[in-house]
């Protein structure tokens, strides 16, 4: 199996085709345009559609149960303080996901909590490496979208896919 890397840098391209060959990034035939052979497969996926599936997803709802239990477990305990800490924890996740959703914060902690899913995603795509970010690619690059496979795997339904096409929609 291949190494999946996240990364949101420019030089995605040759750090992953390092990774992903176990050969330095300046070795011949890797980073060339004339380099002969398979083509370096980079993931990428639409930002916005991920924040969306993942907020509606089983991923994120078992980080919410798993906060409400440790709250409630406080509040049994009498642990005023930790009752506060994660009932602002809970505020603060609102929160995020609104601002990750404009565009106005990373999504450090959506991709932390799907990583898990990412060797799946990237068998089904049958890239090499998947990039967060903007990324310039070489000449023997082949980018392709693994949107749709992150939607698979975070289990989006019908009702998720209607609000990820209709926020596409406004962006046309």
């Amino acid at each position: 199996m291949r190494i999946i890397v996240t990364i949101g840098l420019a030089a995605a391209c040759i750090l992953g085709t390092s990774l992903c060959t176990g050969q330095p990034a300046t070795s011949p035939g890797v980073g060339s345009p004339a380099a002969p052979g398979p083509r370096l497969r980079v993931g990428t996926f639409d930002r916005q559609s991920l924040v969306v599936a993942y907020y509606r997803s089983w991923v994120a709802r078992d980080h919410i149960t798993e906060l409400r239990a440790a709250r409630d477990a406080a509040v049994q305990a009498g642990d005023a303080a930790k009752v506060r800490d994660l009932e602002k924890q809970g505020a603060a996740l609102q929160d995020l996901a609104h601002e990750q959703l404009s565009g106005g914060a990373p999504i450090d902690n959506i991709l932390g909590r799907t990583r898990a899913l990412l060797p799946g995603i990237a068998a089904a795509a049958k890239v090499d490496v998947i990039v967060a970010g903007r990324v310039v690619y070489p000449l023997d690059t082949e980018a392709v979208d693994v949107t749709e496979q992150y939607l698979v795997a975070l289990k989006a339904d019908d009702a998720t896919r209607k609000v990820i096409a209709e926020l596409r929609a406004k962006k046309k």
